[in-house]
């Protein structure tokens, strides 16, 4: 029997590399860092703060008369403020060559949701419109902000808007969601 004294110290146990258990607690912590900040981009980049999508609206409208309807674009909570950085419509048609153009209802207390209306009721439900710039920041929602579109067609035909693609940021998450309900503006022909 040999003397425990003069023992080879490059002697190994055979299946294991010198360090390989390191190694694994340090690949382990690498795939489990990655798997963090791979989460939190996720979170980040892809909010789904917004809701309002569904079956839509429709109206019919003569050439040249404006008329509004909600986009259904809301915040989870009235509270919640948003900044809005786009609001682009989705529209799959517009043979009646119409104008679309979006403006903030500051809503009245009190008030219903809008649905459909003639530009000259608005006074019912908005203390005020204003023009959906480049950015919006505030609340919004059927008590706070409501966001409307208004299409004046130009000749008859048929506008078709199958809801709209919402960029925005809520604190420190950002997003870009297809929200809003379908809108059908019918132009018959003058006789």
């Amino acid at each position: 029997m040999a003397d425990p004294a003069h023992v080879n110290p490059t002697l190994r146990l055979p299946g294991r590399a010198p360090g390989s258990r390191r190694l694994i607690i340090v690949a382990v912590l690498v795939m489990l860092g990655l798997a963090v900040i791979t989460g939190a981009g996720y979170w980040l980049g892809h909010a789904s703060l917004l809701r309002g999508y569904g079956d839509g609206m429709g109206a019919p409208t003569p050439i040249g008369r404006t008329i509004a309807f909600d986009t259904a674009v809301v915040s989870d909570r009235d509270a919640i403020r948003v900044s809005l950085k786009s609001l682009k419509p989705r529209v799959t048609e517009n043979s009646s060559d119409a104008t679309i153009v979006f403006v903030v209802c500051r809503r009245n207390a009190g008030t219903t949701t809008l649905g459909v209306s003639r530009t000259s009721d608005l006074r019912k439900y908005c203390t005020r419109t204003d023009p959906l710039r480049r950015s919006f920041v505030g609340s919004l929602g059927y008590t706070t902000n409501q966001i409307l579109v208004l299409v004046t067609p130009r000749k008859s035909g048929r506008v078709h808007i199958t809801g709209y693609n919402a960029t925005y940021r809520v604190g420190i998450r950002s997003g870009t969601q297809h929200v809003g309900l379908d809108t059908t503006v019918t132009t018959p022909l003058h006789r």
